[in-house]
């Protein structure tokens, strides 16, 4: 059919190419044959035709009143042009701001060797001015770019004038027609001697600006030179006098103190232009505080009683504070040159009121003395790094820093190995103890370098880890909250698993946490990879090829996700449908267990689609997996596949349904659980059975609830052949219509069946609603027969048989009537 429809089209569009080329060959000879039949018109035409910019005699004068008319609107109109005395005002404070920061420029170049400014680029600071220069270029532009087009537009003119009178006034000398072109020509002067006018101011002012811009790039090229220059003789970051050795103790002198002195001089300082710049995203932040600090004071009860969240409502305020700081904080990473003062304040604040928050948390003393001394020494590193003390110095924090890590460490190794927190803490501290017993070694020795590089980028690190830990006791109490608080509680079918799907969620959230965040920001830290970007990709693509894929640890997490994810959802979902809430309100308990099944073959079926897509394989491979698979399905996996697609059977045309009450083989029971390969029943006995599928469809099974629960029970009863019959029918009705489970429509009856050997044969028949309870009505029957029989005297006769002896001696049968007559007729004991 496709190929009908290919050779179609293919067939209109020659058609439509043969005749769109008649049509161009037509047109062609009608052209040449005019052409032709009329040479002498075409040339006249030419000769008289004017060319088509060239206006007519007549209006010449007018066009030139127009232009005249034009430069009087053009002088008139209200140009928005900037204020020029105020930008050259603020020009002349820039340039004041750029000369002082050229002076404190040279004022760090002269500084002698080894002294720590590792953040000369926050000292030398032009945020401010930079953004200002930029609103006022576009004005400047935006007023050049006007009188640029009204200058191309006047130019124009002149052109076309000037080409005019080269062909107007070449053989017909009108003075009228020549006063005009003159005046047009004054006219064109005029408008663009107004417009150079206008002009001229603008670019002188645009040409300051641009010496402004090129003395701070020129300012900011030089800082970024020294700073190289002095990382690479820093001591800080290479060698030092080892701590031992007199030269170590020579550099603490009066000029150290001094070049301290000259760092917190030239230390930048937020002023009025900073709070200017940002006020809008200060503003921002202070909203956040009193919002989320508003919305948990307001809600603390409630947060009060889910779990992991209770620290929350105690202490508000830190989280409002913990929750502000942090997104200053990534917002101040998109600013072209933040303050190095503020950034350290929303550091210290963050570090602070994550302090307050771990200690409400942590349940064991041993973890909240590890919090309070990670965040206090991560602070007080954050402000030393502000205040940039000479590299003696820093060491000198460094060294006493590592020292009392290193003494915490050894000391909280000692209370956990008396402890019963397992052997995790104890080794951890060990290992912290060991580390930092390193950084103090090289520190002492003289390798700054190491020590720095070391201490520094642990103490981020153990801040990061404590911040995370944080961040998942938030998420734990979220996922508490989803499951035992939220809509997702109302779910009935959810409620028993609540717990273990709670944990599950927690274990694959905090996987992915410390998958994705916590290990790719400590490579980072670590300088293992230039971004947190870099990081993630760095950790994620290594792999190796395999049949034209290539097939990394990142592809294979996400395969092994999608496939646990279309697992866990195949548990969760159906459950969430079928509540009586949502889908399930009119169902049947069968139906709703054969769709849950059906949902949940489903939802993995596409996982794994989704899983082999991932994998790179496309839909055509797995039609060829599928096929390999059947020729050893067809030889080896017969039973398996013939319980699955018997399952399917089951489910689809549902002759039997989960809940249903069966009777297999001898065996009454009751329906559980219809899976893929077998189908699980409980008898009566409480005793669980594993069906094959392919044994539920072949085999003959009873299905008692299958269209209909009302199920008729029959109770044989027999009566001595001497008892009144229809006391005995109204007594089996009695009974019948006085059991609370007997259905009084249909109602109960009594038959008189047979006069049997020994007895009178009744059945008692009646309907009960619900198969399940049938044989518990039975025996109730039962209990209330025997009970009014008693009362009314209606006996229930045994078994009797006659006896015809032969050939027995005279002796033995007297012996036989002597017993016969210590009996009752009853058949009791005399």
């Amino acid at each position: 059919m496709e190929l009908k429809q290919t050779c179609k089209f293919e067939w209109l569009s020659y058609v439509r190419l043969a005749v769109i080329a008649t049509s161009v060959l037509l047109g062609l000879s009608g052209d040449l044959t005019a052409a032709q039949n009329t040479p002498e018109v075409k040339t006249s035409a030419t000769v008289s035709e004017s060319t088509p910019d060239e206006p007519k005699l007549s209006e010449i004068i007018p066009l030139s009143a127009e232009l005249s008319a034009r430069l009087a609107k053009l002088e008139n109109i209200e140009l928005d042009l900037p204020d020029l005395d105020a930008i050259e005002k603020d020009y002349s404070e820039i340039d004041g701001r750029i000369n002082a920061v050229s002076k404190k420029f040279e004022g760090l170049r002269s500084m002698r060797k080894g002294q720590n400014v590792r953040d000369m680029r926050s000292k030398i600071d032009f945020t401010y001015e930079e953004e200002r220069l930029k609103k006022i270029n576009v004005q400047l532009d935006k007023a050049i770019e006007q009188l640029d087009a009204w200058d191309r537009e006047w130019r124009v003119e002149k052109q076309r004038w000037k080409a005019w009178q080269s062909t107007s006034v070449k053989d017909r000398s009108y003075r009228q027609i020549l006063t005009a072109f003159d005046a047009a020509d004054s006219t064109i002067a005029s408008a663009l001697g107004f417009i150079s006018r206008q002009m001229e101011p603008l670019l002188t002012v645009q040409s300051i600006g641009a010496s402004l811009k090129a003395k701070i790039d020129g300012l900011k090229a030089k800082t970024t030179s020294l700073q190289e220059e002095i990382f690479l003789r820093e001591p800080l970051f290479g060698k030092a006098p080892p701590m031992y050795s007199p030269d170590y103790y020579a550099q603490f002198n009066r000029d150290l103190w001094g070049v301290a002195w000259e760092n917190l001089r030239y230390m930048s300082r937020p002023g009025d232009k900073f709070f200017i710049l940002h006020a809008l995203e200060l503003g921002i932040l202070v909203f956040i505080l009193i919002l989320v600090f508003a919305m948990i004071y307001r809600k603390r009860q409630f947060i009060a009683v889910t779990e992991n969240w209770s620290f929350v409502a105690e202490r508000p305020f830190s989280i409002a504070l913990f929750i502000t700081a942090l997104v200053a904080i990534v917002r101040m990473q998109f600013w072209a040159s933040p303050s190095i003062m503020v950034n350290t304040f929303f550091w210290v604040i963050g570090s602070i009121s994550c302090l307050r928050l771990l200690l409400k948390v942590m349940q064991s003393r041993w973890a909240k003395k590890v919090s309070c001394g990670v965040m206090f020494l991560y602070a007080v590193t954050v402000v030393m790094n502000m205040l940039s003390p000479p590299a003696p110095i820093f060491n000198l924090f460094i060294l006493v820093a590592s020292a009392v890590i290193l003494a915490f460490s050894l000391k909280l190794a000692a209370e956990l190995s008396l402890s019963e927190n397992g052997p995790y803490p104890f080794w951890a501290s060990r290992m912290i103890a060991l580390w930092f017993a390193v950084i103090l070694i090289a520190q002492i020795l003289g390798d700054t370098g190491f020590a720095y590089s070391m201490f520094v980028r642990s103490v981020i690190s153990m801040a990061v880890t404590a911040l995370f830990v944080l961040f998942i006791y938030l998420l734990r109490g979220g996922i508490h909250w989803i499951f035992f608080s939220s809509p997702l509680w109302q779910v009935k079918l959810l409620r028993s698993d609540a717990h273990k799907n709670e944990r599950k969620v927690q274990v694959i959230v905090e996987a992915v946490i410390t998958l994705f965040l916590i290990l790719p920001a400590i490579l980072y830290i670590w300088n293992l990879f230039d971004s947190f970007p870099d990081a993630l990709s760095g950790l994620f693509s290594p792999g190796f090829d395999f049949g034209g894929q290539r097939i990394t640890v990142g592809l294979i997490i996400a395969a092994l996700a999608c496939l646990y994810g279309s697992f866990y959802a195949s548990q969760i979902a159906p459950k969430i449908l079928l509540d009586e809430k949502i889908l399930g309100r009119h169902m049947d308990r069968g139906v709703r267990g054969s769709i849950d099944h059906l949902i949940r073959y489903l939802i993995i079926f596409v996982g794994l689609l989704l899983t082999f897509s991932l994998l790179g394989y496309s839909l055509t491979n797995v039609t060829i997996i599928l096929s390999a698979l059947g020729v050893g399905i067809g030889f080896g996996l017969q039973g398996i596949v013939n319980n699955f697609v018997s399952g399917l059977i089951l489910l689809f045309e549902r002759p039997i349904r989960e809940g249903d009450t069966i009777v297999l083989g001898e065996q009454w029971a009751q329906v559980k659980q219809i899976g893929m390969r077998a189908t699980i029943i409980e008898t009566f006995d409480k005793s669980e059975m594993v069906i094959p599928n392919a044994d539920m469809i072949n085999n003959h099974v009873t299905n008692w609830t299958l269209s209909n629960r009302q199920v008729r029970l029959s109770v044989p009863v027999g009566v001595d052949y001497g008892s009144n019959v229809p006391l005995v029918v109204e007594t089996l009705m009695a009974c019948a219509n006085d059991n609370s489970f007997v259905m009084k429509s249909p109602t109960p009856e009594v038959l008189f069946l047979n006069l049997g050997e020994s007895s009178l044969d009744f059945k008692l028949r009646v309907w009960i609603p619900d198969a399940d309870d049938i044989l518990t009505v039975k025996s109730q029957l039962y209990h209330e027969i025997f009970k009014r029989f008693r009362e009314k005297e209606i006996s229930i006769p045994f078994p009797q048989r006659d006896l015809h002896l032969y050939g027995v001696a005279s002796q033995g049968i007297a012996s036989l009537n002597n017993l016969g007559k210590g009996l009752s007729p009853e058949g009791d004991s005399a």
